[in-house]
């Protein structure tokens, strides 16, 4: 069963990645929506399959796509993202509210930061107001998703849903680290320039994995399979 449901993801983390490819052209690498794909394996099946997902799935686009020179750090970034959401999303459902919280504090700093860095950015090096629609729609982006997170934190209000986009903030995150290292270091190129759109990615992935999570009836349906 789990061999085949490993496939099944995988094949849903190739469509999602393969079908939405908005190239960026900073670093020769595109935008997709893979990330939903992998991070949704994490959250409903756990750290092993979640990996294989995002291994395979994603790296089999890149190579079908024509981006093969993506595929090692796609290899090791989405198969991180997938394990790492897993774990997380598991341990979240034993940990102290309280520590969940501190999680909560911290994913809020970093989408926030970038959002304000952006701002900061534009108002820095005197934008005109027609070049600020663009950076300045994703710094909005950025604040409202770490608001959102906040909110919910300081509320109290924990839910399946809010667990499963925090893990999945969480492993995007890393996908985003993995992703920036490889470009700067090994490829040579400003991947700087590449980490808002990553982080959009990222953000656009778990929330919608995250929704998908919480929907309780998909949930039980697969604890029922799993058994």
């Amino acid at each position: 069963m789990a061999l085949v449901v490993s496939a099944l993801m995988s094949a849903l983390a190739f469509i999602a990645t393969f079908v939405v490819v908005v190239p960026l052209p900073w670093t020769g690498g595109y935008f997709n929506l893979g990330d939903a794909a992998v991070i949704l394996a994490g959250l409903l099946f756990g750290p092993t399959i979640g990996a294989t997902a995002g291994a395979i799935g994603p790296t089999i686009a890149d190579i079908v796509s024509g981006y093969p020179v993506f595929a090692p750090a796609t290899l090791v970034a989405k198969g991180l993202e997938g394990m790492v959401t897993g774990l997380i999303v598991r341990r979240f459902q034993t940990m102290n509210k309280g520590r969940v919280r501190q999680f909560s504090f911290v994913m809020t700093a970093l989408y926030g930061l970038v959002g304000v860095g952006i701002i900061g950015y534009l108002l820095a090096t005197n934008q005109s107001p027609g070049d600020w629609l663009f950076p300045g729609t994703w710094a909005v982006i950025f604040l409202a998703f770490a608001l959102l997170i906040l909110g919910n934190a300081i509320r109290g209000q924990w839910s399946e849903t809010t667990s499963g986009v925090l893990a999945g903030a969480i492993g995007a995150t890393l996908m985003i680290s993995v992703y920036f290292l490889y470009e700067q270091l090994l490829m040579g190129v400003p991947a700087i320039l590449e980490v808002v759109p990553n982080c959009l990615q990222g953000m656009l992935g778990s929330g919608i994995a995250g929704t998908v999570y919480g929907y309780k009836g998909l949930r039980e349906r697969i604890e029922s399979i799993n058994r």
